[in-house]
């Protein structure tokens, strides 16, 4: 009787235990929805995840058959890694709310921890989030019912992953404190952008190369991106970071906390956050200042016209360059286009004389110029090339070499009545004159009596020929006729 009641009790515990391990890994595992636009190795709506860390505010799943294709070894580092991730995240996390707000807490799924979902990503896609994800499933049945952003796990050793997970949490955040204002719907895409990447960037260690210099290099590489143009690619983001850290250097970063706040959406948005603020510059203002910027850098010129922040402050882009010849009379003619709210930087030196350049713009539209004049001493001269109805106008530099190291004339085109996202370019045209000072040299009327011949050159024989480059030769050794 004894063993039988042993035996059953034995058969209880282990099926006890047996039960309760499978609900341990029942409980690490849940399905999610995700977006396979952005899956690199399915099409499925659906993915199977296993929690891997629930700790410091994050809960983190990943995809079950990437998971279960790791090593041992490659699994501990992974958990390694995401403790580190989520220590950080809880100092990162409180920088980014002091200065925008936070996300709906704790959210439709009354979780307290942000829901993070790794799993392989197509191309070069670091994250994304799913708008639907914040809507009952009773009114979007695809929802994950959860505050919550999607990652590449293949890039959980980057050293720019927490740059990645941060600019995903404030897009939840932007959600959040747009939709307060009831312009979420109507926001533009560049804009909702340029709140991440700040975000992205200002957690970052300003002694370390990370997040924030690789953006610089995409910048410099192309600095005449459209600022509102959006095409998704990395020129798009660098734009709007650089001039993010310029109004944050320039106005400060209460501009663009207030502006997410704002009732109105993109220019506007920052155009109320910059009155708010006691300002009298509007959106264009700025923009033609972050551009002389960006040519210059130079804070004893006009406190406007560089950056404050360590990481930019030895930088300007490189400009167009045309090289004018030193003597005789020169002209460079140009023509380009130019997007809406981009610049050019088209530079001029060299040259002996009076420089005039004159400029002329697409009819009709808002383009504009400025000139940037280099003095010898390294100092700036900055002004507005003033332009006629039709988009004409000019600029006399005296002595461009004796006082002047170059001029740099810098296109402008800021039109905020024009689509935001429109392909379309506007032309220009520069020409730049310089007209010499020089006095044509003096020939001797003995010379010239030389060449005083009865028959042209093209006539002569080639002995009357040699006859007259031997009576040059002698009469430069001194000898008269």
């Amino acid at each position: 009787m004894r063993k039988q009641i042993f035996k059953i009790v034995t058969v209880f515990v282990l099926l006890f235990c047996f039960t309760n391990t499978a609900s341990a890994e029942a409980l690490n595992e849940k399905v999610f929805y995700v977006d396979p636009s952005f899956s690199s190795n399915s099409s499925n709506y659906t993915l199977k995840t296993t929690k891997v860390l629930q700790k410091n505010g994050l809960e983190v799943y990943v995809d079950s058959s990437y998971w279960n294709g790791r090593t041992t070894e490659e699994q501990e580092k992974a958990k390694t890694d995401l403790i580190g991730i989520s220590e950080r995240f809880a100092t990162n996390q409180a920088k980014v709310i002091s200065l925008f707000g936070r996300e709906a807490y704790p959210g439709i799924d009354n979780n307290t921890n942000l829901v993070v979902l790794l799993h392989p990503l197509k191309d070069d896609a670091r994250g994304y989030i799913r708008v639907i994800d914040k809507y009952e499933k009773i009114v979007a049945p695809l929802s994950n019912e959860s505050e919550m952003v999607y990652l590449d796990v293949k890039k959980l050793d980057s050293p720019f992953f927490d740059s990645f997970l941060i600019h995903e949490y404030t897009h939840l955040i932007f959600i959040n404190q747009k939709k307060g204002t009831g312009a979420y719907e109507e926001e533009n895409t560049w804009m909702a952008e340029l709140y991440s990447e700040y975000a992205a960037t200002m957690i970052q260690d300003k002694n370390v190369y990370g997040y924030f210099d690789q953006r610089i290099k995409d910048f410099f590489t192309s600095p005449s991106d459209s600022l509102t143009q959006w095409n998704g690619d990395v020129y798009d983001y660098a734009s709007i970071l650089l001039f993010a850290h310029y109004v944050v250097d320039n106005y400060g970063k209460e501009v663009l906390s207030e502006s997410m706040k704002s009732t109105s959406v993109g220019i506007e948005s920052i155009n109320d956050a910059l009155k708010r603020r006691g300002y009298e510059e509007t959106f264009e203002d700025v923009f033609k200042n972050f551009v002389v910027a960006l040519a210059i850098n130079n804070c004893s010129s006009n406190d406007k016209y560089c950056f404050k922040n360590e990481k930019l402050k030895n930088f300007t882009i490189l400009p167009f360059s045309n090289f004018l010849p030193y003597s005789g009379n020169a002209i460079i003619s140009i023509g380009q286009n130019i997007y809406n709210w981009s610049a050019q930087w088209q530079k001029f030196s060299g040259g002996n004389g009076d420089l005039e350049i004159t400029f002329n713009g697409e009819d009709g539209t808002n383009i504009q110029a400025k000139y940037i004049a280099k003095t010898k001493e390294g100092k700036y001269t900055v002004g507005d090339l003033e332009l006629n109805e039709l988009k004409d106008g000019k600029v006399l530099i005296p002595d461009i070499n004796n006082e002047y190291e170059s001029i740099i004339i810098v296109p402008i085109m800021a039109d905020n009545t024009a689509n935001s996202n429109s392909l379309r370019k506007w032309g220009y045209e520069i020409k730049a004159e310089v007209v010499s000072k020089e006095e044509e040299p003096v020939v001797d009327s003995t010379l010239k009596s030389i060449f005083n011949l009865n028959k042209p050159l093209s006539e002569m024989t080639k002995q009357e020929l040699l006859i007259l480059i031997v009576k040059i030769i002698l009469y430069k050794q001194g000898y008269s006729f």
